[in-house]
């Protein structure tokens, strides 16, 4: 659909049902490539209107979750997503070049810093993957440890990780890890099946 100041407007007369799309009429090549676009849009737009359409149905009418299931056949953590996504990236904030999952990539971040981070995968052309990296190297960047140079002896520092452990935290334990090597310290490490 073409965008005419940020309004999506149909260039073409179809009829759509669940299961079908059909033009009104003959197209031409133009024309088709046109509705093309329109689906491509919509498509990409989906999360954002059902978003507003629930938050506009809380404002104005006090409708809850199961009433937004039973009309729209989501799942409530579909719904759950999609509303806190809607309600906490602005209009103002959204780009219509970022994929909705961008938007949700950087949802929990003050408007400023969404502008921030959206701007800048706008502008690099960064992919969802590549910008919730770059978030992760943010939110990572701790003050380094750092060990008292007149400590002289420990008799043994035991880290322990569950077999089922998640990434972040075996980075955090290789990180401390070497950190304490390069102090000087001896490591061994040993892996359990349950704490």
């Amino acid at each position: 659909m073409p965008v005419s100041g940020g309004v999506i407007v149909p260039a073409v007369s179809v009829e759509v049902t669940e299961t079908s799309w059909h033009p009104v009429g003959e197209l031409s090549r133009e024309q088709w490539e046109q509705a093309g676009l329109e689906l491509q849009r919509f498509a990409r737009s989906v999360n954002w209107l059902v978003g507003d359409w629930i938050l506009y149905g809380e404002r104005n009418y006090g409708e809850t979750y199961a009433e937004a299931i039973d009309l729209t056949g989501l799942e409530y953590d579909t719904l759950k997503n999609v509303i806190w996504v809607a309600r906490n990236v602005s209009e103002r904030s959204r780009r219509r070049d970022l994929s909705w999952s961008h938007h949700q990539a950087v949802a929990a971040l003050p408007e400023t810093e969404q502008d921030m981070w959206l701007e800048a995968a706008e502008r690099e052309g960064m992919t969802v993957a590549r910008l919730r990296s770059k978030l992760q190297g943010v939110r990572a960047e701790e003050p380094e440890l750092e060990v008292v140079p007149a400590m002289t002896h420990c008799a043994r520092l035991t880290f322990k990780l569950a077999a089922d452990s998640d990434d972040r935290a075996r980075e955090l334990v290789e990180q401390l890890a070497t950190l304490l090597g390069r102090k000087g310290a001896v490591l061994s490490s040993s892996k359990v099946d349950r704490l």
